[in-house]
């Protein structure tokens, strides 16, 4: 019996997209730290094997700051340059 999973909501994906974000900017800064002289093109090929393990990180450091106090808010032009070209997507 195959189980279907429930849509994400509009601030699950938005939490998600953060976690990938924080998750890719910390990856950026250790391998560039790491690698001064790397290419674009192998910085994003290296991402690429550890893009799950890093989104996952930045799901803990965004738990690890809502417990400390903190919230990361989205800026709302942003947010809306987000929302368009995820309707264009969706759209084409």
């Amino acid at each position: 019996m195959e189980e279907t999973k429930a849509p994400l909501t509009e601030e699950q994906k938005m939490r998600r997209r953060a976690a990938r974000d924080l998750g890719r900017a910390l990856f950026r800064a250790d391998f560039d730290t790491a690698n001064p002289e790397a290419t674009a093109q192998e910085r994003k090929a290296a991402y690429k094997d550890v893009s799950r393990q890093q989104t996952k990180l930045g799901m803990r450091m965004m738990r690890r700051l809502e417990q400390s106090g903190f919230k990361l808010v989205p800026d709302p032009e942003a947010l809306a340059r987000m929302t368009e070209a995820s309707a264009e997507a969706t759209a084409a």
